[in-house]
């Protein structure tokens, strides 16, 4: 990260670290000899206009370069090293649905990435909040997920950057995020936009497979899955009581209730209902109680999972 041209409006040395504040944006920088090898490093923003809080970081990199356990964050380390560091430390912070789920981003983001941005992979300084959104949205339109999918691969990935820049092993997350901030990356944010939807090709295969059983329970389940991103249990457990109608744009309301939880028992969200579903649940709700299940077995109550071996073109669902 060269500044070649810039003019430092102060300088000061403290220790081993050089400082120099800028004079058009008053940032403070540093640059440092590392010791083993004599290279010169930076200068590296430290992200202050504070002179107090330039020492502290500089006071913190001298530790670091003293001492070689985490290394010095410009940003030149692997993205699989810095996951590998933080799974070692979530090991026995985490649970292991929250490790599980941290860990299934990394590998597809690592899938993605050895595809389209193999620099990426290399060293940290190599991303950006621009290819995480690539990355994003390459899970909706190719992978299929539903956009609260793809957003939760985001801030997975930005609690690995925000970890590893509290270890000084990195600067900075390339995946923050916000709703309004310029440059991060703008989440979804699911159902204030326009139903989720597969694409056609992939909607019809999923209907024509659900129509083929001659099922008319499974071809609504279909219908809804596919228009919603509903997770199954989600799906199944609906109630009329669920659904409301006196909105502008109807939705299903899916939060924990005495009976049943979803996957986050402290999720609460609003999932907007196209008319094709509108439709489906509609004439459902006309034959259940309004606190019966909109998709009951034939004793009454929410259908179990599905096996692994469904029929024909029926995805397993999670």
């Amino acid at each position: 990260m060269g500044l070649k041209g810039n003019k430092f409006a102060h300088t000061l040395r403290h220790g081993r670290i050089w400082l120099g504040k800028m004079a058009t944006s008053g940032i403070w920088y540093c640059r440092f000899k590392v010791p083993e090898t004599g290279v010169q490093k930076g200068p590296f923003s430290l992200g202050t206009t504070s002179k107090r809080e330039a020492i502290d970081e500089a006071e913190i990199i001298s530790s670091q370069l003293l001492n070689r356990t985490y290394g010095i964050a410009d940003d030149t380390i692997p993205f699989a090293s810095l996951a590998d560091r933080f799974f070692a430390d979530m090991e026995n912070t985490a649970s292991a649905g929250t490790v599980k789920r941290l860990k299934m981003t990394v590998r597809v983001y690592e899938r993605w990435a050895r595809k389209h941005h193999p620099k990426a992979l290399a060293a940290v300084k190599n991303m950006s909040e621009e290819t995480t959104t690539e990355f994003r949205n390459y899970r909706i339109e190719t992978d299929q997920v539903a956009a609260r999918t793809a957003d939760n691969d985001v801030r997975c990935l930005h609690q690995i950057f925000l970890w590893g820049k509290g270890r000084r092993l990195v600067t900075r997350s390339p995946a923050r995020y916000s709703r309004r901030e310029a440059g991060a990356v703008r989440l979804i944010n699911a159902p204030t936009g326009k139903p989720v939807a597969y694409t056609d090709t992939v909607y019809q295969s999923l209907v024509r497979a659900a129509e083929a059983t001659g099922d008319k329970l499974l071809h609504d389940l279909m219908v809804l899955y596919a228009n919603t991103g509903l997770r199954y249990s989600e799906g199944t457990h609906l109630r009329p009581v669920d659904i409301v109608w006196n909105s502008q744009q109807p939705y299903a309301h899916i939060r924990a209730r005495e009976d049943w939880k979803p996957k986050d028992p402290k999720e609460e969200k609003k999932i907007p209902l196209n008319h094709e579903v509108q439709e489906i649940l509609s004439r459902r709700s006309r034959h259940c109680l309004p606190e019966g299940v909109l998709f009951p077995n034939m004793n009454g109550i929410p259908l179990a999972r599905p096996h692994a071996k469904s029929p024909p073109g029926i995805p397993y669902f999670s």
